[in-house]
């Protein structure tokens, strides 16, 4: 039987050459070296960004790792404050509102895939929204559309703003007084 130990496990343990080791043991000692690579790869991952609960658990479970041990692991690192599924979402709306300008019904439609709780994503977005208003983000998304275009806006160019703005997730009921107003 191959297998490896890291340098942690090997020293916290005084593991040493030619030393026998009990079956029941090994065990142990190899389940602690799972939870190791697990925690390993979720700081690999949570160094580049903020992530979901869910979304670790996906990628660990897709890496072959046993369902057991990483909600064993993510429980430890959760209580420890390194997940944060309420954190997360604040960081991923903020970025999908005010550097996307998305709407509300575009940034629930993102957060589908973290299965984050709805109280969560509610009140997270809510407060986001007051801060960045819906109409505000329109003017913005108008501005920079409307910069292509030099000649007056037409009623097509209305429509097919109109649909843009619809499709980056913002209401009817926002869109069209605004849309109206243009000249």
């Amino acid at each position: 039987m191959v297998f490896t130990l890291s340098s942690e496990i090997i020293l916290e343990n005084n593991i040493g050459f030619g030393k026998t080791i009990s079956r029941t043991r090994l065990n142990s000692l190899l389940k602690k070296q799972k939870e190791i690579e697990i925690k390993s790869k979720i700081f690999h991952l949570l160094a580049y960004r903020e992530r979901s609960r869910k979304e670790l658990e996906v990628f660990l479970v897709s890496k072959g790792y046993d369902i057991e041990n990483i909600n064993k692991c993510l429980d430890a690192l959760e209580t420890k404050g390194y997940i944060d599924d309420e954190r997360f979402s604040r960081t991923f709306a903020t970025n999908l509102i005010k550097q996307k300008f998305l709407g509300k019904s575009a940034v629930f439609s993102k957060f589908r895939k973290h299965c984050i709780s709805s109280d969560i994503m509610d009140s997270v977005i809510n407060n986001l929204y007051l801060k960045y208003p819906a109409d505000t983000l329109i003017k913005q998304l108008i501005e920079k559309k409307c910069r292509k275009i030099e000649k007056p806006i037409q009623r097509k160019d209305k429509i097919k703003l109109g649909n843009f703005l619809k499709r980056k997730g913002h209401s009817w009921e926002d869109i069209y007084p605004i849309i109206d107003n243009l000249s």
